[in-house]
């Protein structure tokens, strides 16, 4: 096959997948809406906290006595027991 019959093959491929390509995104669209997460009332303490982040930072944000709370933490530290430690706490 040569180089010209193979990109027309793609773009021709590409055009006609995009339609329905489209209408499944506005459905996974409204299936993604309803996992979002809600918070409706405080935390009692950091064991309800949300985890927040990816990569190499990330916190445990909670609400407690109207106050915003997190801890910070980051990959790779760890104590001489080999336990994961959180760098801080943010009021």
């Amino acid at each position: 096959m040569s180089k010209t019959a193979f990109s027309i093959t793609i773009i021709a491929s590409i055009i006609f997948m995009a339609p329905a390509h489209l209408a499944n995104a506005k459905n996974n669209t409204a299936q993604l809406d309803t996992c979002n997460v809600v918070w409706s009332s405080q935390s009692k303490d950091s064991s309800e906290s949300m985890p927040v982040g990816g990569g190499d930072i990330g916190l445990n944000v909670w609400v407690e006595n109207n106050e915003l709370l997190f801890y910070i933490a980051r990959s790779g530290t760890f104590d001489e027991n080999n336990e994961f430690l959180k760098l801080g706490r943010v009021r």
